[in-house]
């Protein structure tokens, strides 16, 4: 089985997308809300 993950590419336009990957179902998945505060966290610092 895959593990879980969650990716973050800025544009230079400085839009940041969030994907999270969980096969089979993409669940959100405790490992997926922490990846998904991680990323945030980061989006929201990035300069």
């Amino acid at each position: 089985m895959a593990k879980a993950k969650v990716t973050m590419e800025v544009g230079n336009d400085g839009v940041a997308v969030i994907t999270f990957v969980n096969p089979p179902v993409n669940a959100l998945a405790i490992q997926i809300f922490a990846g998904l505060k991680e990323k945030w966290n980061e989006a929201a610092h990035e300069k």
